[in-house]
């Protein structure tokens, strides 16, 4: 088979995905960093969630910590909030706790009124266990901590299990390509991030129907 090299620019976006619509080939090989563009990916979403469907171990294993979490409450409405410490820290790029805590309680009294319910739990994703056991966070809901260490089972569970998606650390790539896989109509979020993100183009990144949530100098939140 032909072998194609095209130069995309440096920054993922219309551009490279213009390039792409363009070429003739079967197959197409980038090279790069932060390719997680949905410019990319968007026209072929149902192609992909046909490559993303998971081996039955990888089932079963969400399954399984989704029954001892939830036990017969299953299809209560979950709001699901990703965690990203550890290596994020050392380049700027870590969840943080202030940002953190408040889009929690900005986003839970707006889903409630939404979604008309009254009792959603909250689901905790991350390594960082420190870190997640400062948030201040109204004892009145529920909360879990599943400890999920296989990041396949991971994915599964947050696509099959969250109705409702919070991402903390935006440059996350495991967080995005969870948040892109995730059924239409679950509502995803995600810190507006501003110094810390500069290497990657935000109006290409995030999905238009993503909501982006600003947090200013003052603590104050609000929806790009």
């Amino acid at each position: 088979m032909a072998k194609t090299k095209s130069k995309i620019c440096q920054k993922c976006g219309l551009c490279g995905a213009l390039l792409l619509n363009k070429s003739k080939e079967a197959i197409i090989k980038i090279k790069g960093n932060y390719l997680q563009s949905y410019k990319y990916f968007n026209n072929y979403i149902g192609e992909i969630k046909e490559f993303y469907k998971f081996k039955e171990n990888i089932q079963k294993g969400g399954e399984l910590i989704a029954k001892k979490l939830f036990g017969n409450g299953t299809k209560g409405f979950k709001f699901c909030v990703h965690i990203r410490r550890g290596d994020f820290i050392k380049i700027g790029q870590a969840s943080k706790k202030q940002f953190t805590n408040k889009a929690i309680n900005f986003l839970i009294p707006k889903l409630e009124k939404k979604f008309n319910q009254k009792n959603i739990s909250i689901v905790l994703f991350g390594k960082d266990k420190n870190f997640i056991n400062e948030l201040e966070i109204d004892k009145k809901y529920k909360i879990y901590m599943p400890e999920i260490n296989n990041s396949g089972v991971n994915m599964y569970f947050a696509i099959n299990y969250c109705n409702s998606y919070l991402i903390t650390a935006s440059s996350s790539t495991f967080a995005w390509w969870i948040g892109f896989l995730m059924p239409e109509e679950v509502p995803i979020f995600y810190y507006n991030c501003h110094l810390e993100c500069i290497h990657i183009k935000k109006k290409d990144y995030f999905l238009p129907k993503w909501k982006g949530i600003n947090y200013n100098y003052l603590g104050k939140l609000k929806f790009v």
